[in-house]
């Protein structure tokens, strides 16, 4: 088995949420931050053989990077990659020293009370202007009928702030939903957003989704 360029891109965007990865049987991917703060899966276009755990996703990706064009096999025990005149084995590591998500449990029957799109241009303008400014959160919220994202402290201790209006609200309620920066780890592209009022959010690129949690919602939402 070879793996695709853009399976490689979700692999390195996994790592950044979790070091280790859990590999299971067919073509889902999935992980979860150390904190479950941030649950993330993926359809790729290559099915697994195989269960198997890899701790240290970071080794197994420059392994990638330094063959280039890998084959990979699975044995009993080892994740075989192959290059050439070049052979190199990676010990797999038993699931119970790996975080994975909860299995049986699902979030996906969420009830979303605000969907929205957001660009990758958008996105990367409030991350931007947030670490410029030096801002942990970034706040959905609607103003004048507008809906905006913003790159604000909601605890007070940094006082400026940024607004960026990226169209019309949803809904006619106030409401204001806050994110934590450090969870916005997504991969390059456009997203379907959707928030509920019960402390969760997801946002869907092309095959991957991510379920971040909401930190703050506003009292008055729907009320």
């Amino acid at each position: 088995m070879k793996l695709s360029e853009p399976t490689v891109a979700i692999l390195k965007n996994f790592y950044s949420i979790n070091n280790g990865l859990l590999f299971q049987v067919g073509n889902v991917l999935k992980t979860i931050s150390p904190n479950k703060s941030l649950f993330a899966e993926a359809t790729i276009t290559e099915s697994f053989p195989k269960e198997f755990g890899i701790y240290d996703l970071g080794k197994f990706l420059g392994l990638l990077s330094l063959y280039k064009d890998a084959e990979l096999d699975f044995t009993e025990q080892n994740l075989v990659l192959k290059s050439g005149r070049s052979t190199t084995r990676l010990r797999y590591t038993d699931k119970s020293l790996i975080k994975t998500p909860p299995e049986g449990k699902s979030i996906k029957s969420a009830t979303w009370d605000v969907e929205f799109k957001l660009s990758q241009a958008d996105l990367d303008w409030v991350e931007r202007v947030g670490s410029i400014l030096g801002c942990p959160y970034v706040v959905i919220t609607n103003v004048d009928g507008k809906l905006q994202v913003e790159a604000a402290d909601i605890k007070g201790e940094i006082v400026d702030d940024s607004a960026l209006v990226i169209g019309d609200s949803p809904i006619p309620n106030a409401f204001k939903f806050v994110i934590k920066v450090e969870n916005l780890k997504l991969i390059q592209g456009d997203y379907d957003v959707a928030i509920s009022k019960r402390g969760i959010s997801r946002f869907t690129n092309k095959n991957v989704v991510y379920y971040i949690a909401v930190e703050q919602t506003s009292s008055q939402f729907g009320e």
